[in-house]
């Protein structure tokens, strides 16, 4: 006799008991409660035992008959059945719009079936990446490997218990007599009896919630958290934000009438978060919006948008989703959400927790001011915010998703802003990179720039964060981002001498920034007219010998040279250089002494200008001196010493020392290439100076292959109209006749 047939057996026996009962009432006998409740009993006993000897046996897979394919028998509804028994089934209803995550089923379907002796795995990530949904779907789409499949809402663990209950009632493993504590204990050890089982737990707050409750057996737990803390009680798996096909193809599917441009414009103005995707769709398709009116309000009111279209699969919106948080938060942690809330003033990026743990005295508001002088304290609020789903923590620090950011800041307090924004900008001003131009620094500068530049400090009336933000543009172009860099302090410039007027000491270093930023780029004549003007104010307002003076002069001698460069059959560009960087390399000798950095940038400079004039002896002397003290300040490494390195060779292979010359460029350039990168301007320029070497050296080849890579480099990073891009062409259009070879039109 097969166990179905048992069951039913047992079945058909307690409904016959159940209506000898009901007979005898409607036949006038009166039963007393004793006799009611022991003819009830002996029932649920016949349906009961059945059960469990099934499951302690283990509805397995192989209990199943053979099929076709994939086609198991399943209920209505679509609640799948094992050997003609419906299986204990309780997972929401499948996601008709669930899009994508193919690789992501893939990951945990292999992460469970790895062979782990308990395969517990924690699926965590930010609020609206759809954790949930992911778990449902891999529910559904794997269901044929599960005898039963049991869904814990698990965001309030003080019912855990009762759920689990819940299944032992469903398989038969347990009677509703029993308290709850018995009946999940006898669950767990059934569970621990039988293979082929699905269980999970959704939205666990913390680890501890949900570890006395966690099955041990032959089966599969999958937990979905906001947090990320799972290593020691489980495989972790990320679920991040959809890629932006997924993004797309969701919305598509649910408002059909967007394009594939519009759709991708609008995936990227959510931040491709799944719950916000689906939001975006939901409202465009309910209301006919087109998504230029969507992105128009999304930019206006990013609360008050996220908190429409509310999607099936999901509780809650974004907006909702993150005002419980916040809710949450406040009773749990104050001081974790005034660290969102300054979070949220900053970019979607990383957030370095140094901006934080180095806060001046007095510039943050307690509880927060406490907790930040204590690394543990913060990392500890900081934790709350993952947990939360407010923010990601990394090494680093806080990471808010841009709509999360965005939500937060609409939600806060308008009055508290103007606050906020001050403390902010102080913070940022005490936690400054090191010197702009100093590679060791450069790791800081990329993680604390974005943030910076959020807050805008064009707008700021801080002094330090000023001068901080005009560093910033000389860290992008010493990092080799001339264009970045350029409009970072044309912004600065504009704004500051609008507000502040011409003369402010800030003013003046954007407009010194400016003129570096124009001249590196190409644009000659527009350098060399605020370099001009930079140094006229400078020497009016601060006079001739500061030290800010003295670096204007130095950069109106650069432009000279370059602009000279540019037209090199007109003298007076050189002369005018070569009187203004003597006077100015005297005045910085006597201040600072020799081995001061503007002293040797301006030696530096000079010695270009006395080869570019022809006086060749004294610009090797003065190059040779100055890399050698560079060598010796900064490093043989330093960006500036391989600047200088390269220069000399430069003026040895003019000097009709070729060899010597390959040598060194040789040299610099590996070292610019380790240092800096392939793409670096300097790294371009060495490598266009050794393949002219090359050439004419007689190794054509060699300077073809050196040549048409710096070029094509060029194009890609400088663009086709750049002085140096067309140098480089001339260059490469050389090489080719040499070899005999066409000269494509690669740039003009």
């Amino acid at each position: 006799m097969t166990q179905a047939h048992r069951w039913a057996t047992a079945s058909i026996l307690s409904l016959l008991a159940v209506a000898l009962v009901w007979l005898a009432c409607q036949l006038g006998f009166e039963l007393d409660v004793e006799t009611s409740a022991t003819v009830a009993a002996l029932a649920a006993a016949l349906v009961a035992a059945p059960l469990s000897q099934w499951a302690k046996q283990g509805a397995t897979k192989r209990d199943v008959p053979a099929v076709d394919g994939d086609a198991r028998r399943r209920a209505p509804g679509g609640t799948p059945q094992a050997d003609g028994v419906a299986r204990a089934w309780n997972i929401p209803t499948r996601n008709a719009g669930f899009t994508g995550r193919d690789e992501m089923l893939s990951a945990l379907h292999d992460c469970l079936h790895a062979g782990k002796p308990v395969a517990v795995l924690a699926l965590h990530g930010l609020g609206g990446v759809g954790k949930t949904s992911l778990a449902v779907e891999y529910a559904h789409r794997f269901a044929d490997e599960y005898a039963l499949a049991w869904w814990i809402n698990a965001e309030q663990s003080g019912l855990i218990g009762d759920q689990l209950t819940a299944l032992g009632l469903s398989t038969g493993w347990v009677t509703a007599a029993a308290d709850t504590a018995t009946t999940a204990e006898q669950v767990l050890r059934q569970l621990r009896e039988t293979d082929h089982w699905l269980i999970i737990f959704d939205n666990v707050e913390t680890p501890e919630d949900v570890v006395p409750w966690l099955p041990q057996g032959p089966g599969h737990t999958i937990v979905t958290s906001r947090s990320s803390g799972w290593r020691q009680v489980a495989t972790p798996l990320d679920v991040d934000v959809f890629d932006r096909a997924e993004s797309v193809t969701l919305l598509r599917k649910l408002a059909p009438e967007l394009t594939e441009a519009s759709a991708d414009s609008v995936a990227d103005a959510v931040g491709d978060l799944p719950l916000a995707v689906a939001q975006a769709a939901g409202v465009i398709g309910e209301t006919a919006m087109t998504a230029d009116d969507y992105l128009r309000e999304l930019t206006q009111h990013v609360a008050q948008v996220m908190a429409e279209g509310k999607p099936p699969s999901y509780p809650t919106t974004l907006a909702g989703a993150v005002q419980i948080s916040l809710d949450r938060l406040a009773a749990k942690d104050p001081a974790a959400v005034q660290l969102l809330r300054l979070c949220a003033l900053l970019a979607p990026e990383p957030v370095p927790m140094k901006i934080f743990t180095s806060a001046p005295i007095g510039v943050l508001s307690e509880p927060l001011a406490s907790v930040a002088v204590s690394t543990m304290a913060i990392r500890r609020s900081l934790g709350l915010l993952a947990r939360y789903g407010l923010a990601k923590a990394g090494p680093v620090g806080p990471q808010l998703h841009r709509l999360t950011l965005s939500v937060v800041h609409d939600l806060t307090d308008p009055d508290t802003l103007p606050t906020a924004r001050r403390q902010m900008e102080a913070l940022l001003a005490a936690a400054t990179p090191g010197p702009s131009h100093e590679p060791t620094s450069w790791p800081y500068w990329s993680q604390f720039l974005p943030h910076l530049l959020a807050i805008d400090p064009g707008a700021s009336t801080n002094p330090d964060l000023r001068i901080v933000a005009t560093q910033a543009t000389w860290y992008l172009r010493s990092h080799g981002d001339l264009k970045t860099g350029h409009d970072v302090a044309e912004h600065l410039h504009q704004q500051w001498r609008s507000r502040f007027g011409p003369d402010d000491p800030t003013t003046l270093q954007a407009a010194h920034a400016v003129a570096d930023a124009r001249s590196q780029l190409g644009h000659g004549q527009a350098a060399h007219d605020i370099a001009e003007e930079t140094l006229r104010r400078r020497r009016r307002v601060l006079g001739d010998d500061h030290v800010d003076t003295l670096s204007s002069a130095c950069t109106l001698g650069l432009c000279l040279y370059r602009l000279g460069l540019s037209a090199p059959e007109v003298p007076v560009p050189f002369e005018r250089a070569r009187v203004l960087l003597e006077d100015t390399l005297s005045r910085l000798r006597l201040r600072f002494g020799e081995d001061k950095g503007l002293t040797l940038g301006t030696a530096h400079n000079l010695a270009l200008t006395l080869g570019a004039l022809g006086r060749h002896d004294e610009a090797l002397a003065l190059h040779e001196d100055t890399v050698e003290r560079r060598r010796r300040v900064l490093g043989e490494n330093h960006p500036h010493t391989l600047l200088s390195a390269g220069d000399f060779a430069e003026e040895l292979a003019t000097s009709g020392r070729p060899t010597e010359a390959l040598e060194l460029h040789r040299d610099v350039l590996a070292r610019q290439r380790q240092v800096l990168g392939d793409d670096h301007p300097y790294t371009m320029l060495s490598a266009t100076r050794t393949a002219a070497v090359l050439h004419r050296l007689g190794q054509p080849a060699e300077a073809l292959a050196l040549g048409q890579e710096a070029l094509d480099r060029r194009v890609r990073i400088l663009g086709p109209d750049h002085v140096d891009t067309r140098l480089s062409a001339r260059a490469v259009g050389t090489y080719l006749g040499a070899l005999g070879r066409p000269n494509p039109t690669h740039a003009s």
